[in-house]
């Protein structure tokens, strides 16, 4: 996930390089793309909490592509991800999709 340190995303803050280089198994990350750059993030977190279930921790578009349904796009991707029954690791990518 090096690139979250190399997008730039106003008012986003990186949370440390531990949870960037050596993300837990549960931790899914879902990428909006759009013309080979990304533009937009989802961070979410399966069977985070017994009673709870999954968490999504951060949904960011970048300024330039607000408003044009990105962020619904990851948000449904994240619920459909998350509520699959082969939610088991790794990334999942919306390239071209947008």
């Amino acid at each position: 996930m090096s690139f979250l340190m190399e997008i730039s995303f106003p008012n986003v803050r990186h949370s440390g390089s531990k949870q960037l280089h050596s993300p837990p198994p549960n931790q899914h990350v879902i990428v909006a793309e759009k013309e080979d750059k990304i533009v937009g993030f989802a961070c979410a977190y399966t069977n985070f909490d017994e009673q709870w279930g999954s968490l999504l921790d951060s949904l960011h578009v970048s300024q330039s592509m607000q408003r044009q349904g990105i962020g619904a796009k990851l948000l449904v991707a994240v619920a459909q991800y998350c509520k699959s029954d082969t939610a088991s690791g790794g990334f999942v990518s919306l390239g071209g999709a947008i």
